[in-house]
């Protein structure tokens, strides 16, 4: 029975031997997708890719098993899932930026920023949003796009308008550093109607 191939593969599977394992798991998977056990394995085989920080294979087998309406019979599930590749997705993008710091590489730092804003673009409602877009600003202008970098401060502050806020809230702080990042470039290229606009 199925029960028997997971309880072979969950050994695999604590033994590191992750790849059988994984095999094992989606042969469970396919062969009854909806039934408790394959979501079991789905979660088994997701956290194999956790374990090893392989987040680029986490991300994309996370999002085929939520897209695919015959894998997992609950909505609990399936907001599961969505969750993993929600936070791979922006894993990503943070190992990306942690690469471009350590070398220092224009290139890099555009991928980095580029890995933000599509988190920011398909995840635009989360929680970690704001910040996604903000450093998606943040690393086009260490690649040296300030003319890019500059659009993405001013979605930031059309996209998230001051609102009356905790001081300590983190959205905030990011709105008033787009607003003043956006102040002191105007201030520069002496256009002061724009620049007195974000100066407060």
């Amino acid at each position: 029975t199925y029960n028997v191939l997971y309880k072979a593969a969950f050994l695999l599977d604590t033994r590191n031997h992750f790849k059988d394992a994984n095999q094992r798991y989606l042969e469970i998977i396919r062969a009854e997708p909806r039934s408790e056990t394959a979501q079991f394995a789905v979660h088994r085989m997701l956290s194999t890719y956790e374990a090893i920080e392989d987040w680029e294979n986490l991300n994309k087998v996370a999002r085929e098993f939520y897209q695919n309406e015959d894998v997992g019979k609950t909505q609990k599930f399936k907001q599961e899932l969505f969750e993993i590749y929600q936070n791979a997705t922006v894993k990503l993008a943070e190992v990306k930026a942690a690469e471009a710091m350590e070398t220092n590489d224009p290139a890099t730092y555009a991928q980095a920023a580029d890995a933000y804003y599509a988190f920011f673009e398909e995840f635009g409602s989360a929680k970690t949003a704001p910040l996604a877009l903000y450093n998606a600003a943040f690393y086009q202008f260490r690649a040296g796009n300030k003319e890019r970098s500059i659009e993405l401060r001013h979605q930031f502050v059309e996209t998230f308008p001051d609102e009356p806020k905790e001081e300590e809230e983190a959205a905030r702080q990011l709105y008033e550093k787009s607003v003043a990042v956006l102040a002191e470039h105007y201030d520069t290229l002496t256009d002061f109607d724009n620049a007195v606009e974000y100066f407060h």
